[in-house]
């Protein structure tokens, strides 16, 4: 067999290997998925803890090869519907799960029993997505068909968390990275400069993609005026090493 044969051969062998080595994973995410709905635990923030390890697996699994760094679970995620041209629904869904989730200490017992099958087949048509592997039929019966509709509960005034979706006309687009993955206006460049802030350099200096947090903004004819912007709140900095520049004089 001509050395070139042989190459394409082994390719080939090496690509059956590596698609099968995914479905088992998948597979074996739906096995995970499929004992925490049949145990019915009684303490639903375990089975939510249990979810959502499961959860971050799957995020660490489609990553672990991209030359990006990211900073937390939500750049994973956001990076992955990106790739996989994820629907705005459904990433709203996953992303929903996300923050429940990591908040299921502080919410309501009756709350996540009402959200759990639901947050269980976003995670499954999470999964099925980025493996290529169908959802199992026995699994697929252990969920509900539809999707129940979210009502739209808000955007904390305290701080809004987000991505910067668009920049232009001194304010930026924001998309929250809270539950409700809501679209918001953030001026920048304030005309009264005596009741807010002005932020207008930061036009100049954000991309589009980069981590923002708007605090304590106040809405006002449909859009927040901030009273600080954080720009990347997850860069860390070495405060020893910027304090080690100051000179007494």
């Amino acid at each position: 067999m001509p050395c070139q044969s042989i190459f394409f051969f082994n390719f080939a062998i090496k690509i059956l290997h590596m698609e099968n080595e995914r479905r088992l994973r998948a597979l074996a995410v739906y096995d995970d998925i499929r004992q925490l709905i049949d145990e019915e635990n009684d303490d639903i923030r375990l089975s939510y803890d249990r979810l959502y390890v499961v959860f971050i697996g799957v995020l660490n699994e489609h990553t672990m090869y991209s030359a990006l760094t990211f900073s937390g679970p939500f750049a994973k995620l956001d990076y992955l519907c990106r790739v996989m041209e994820y629907s705005k629904a459904d990433m709203k869904r996953i992303n929903a799960f996300r923050s429940r989730a990591g908040q299921a200490d502080n919410s309501e017992e009756t709350t996540l029993r009402q959200q759990w099958l639901y947050d269980v087949k976003a995670v499954c048509d999470f999964v099925a997505a980025a493996s290529g592997i169908a959802l199992p039929e026995d699994l697929k019966k252990k969920l509900p068909a539809t999707y129940a509709p979210e009502p739209f509960t808000g955007v904390p005034t305290d701080c809004i968390r987000g991505v910067v979706r668009e920049i232009g006309q001194g304010m930026l687009t924001v998309q929250s990275i809270e539950s409700g993955m809501h679209i918001v206006k953030v001026i920048c460049s304030e005309t009264d400069n005596g009741s807010y802030s002005d932020f207008s350099y930061l036009t100049d200096i954000v991309r589009v993609g980069d981590r923002i947090n708007v605090i304590r903004p106040v809405l006002r004819d449909g859009v927040y005026h901030p009273q600080l912007i954080i720009y990347q709140p997850d860069f860390l900095v070495d405060i020893s090493s910027i304090a080690a520049c100051f000179e007494i004089y």
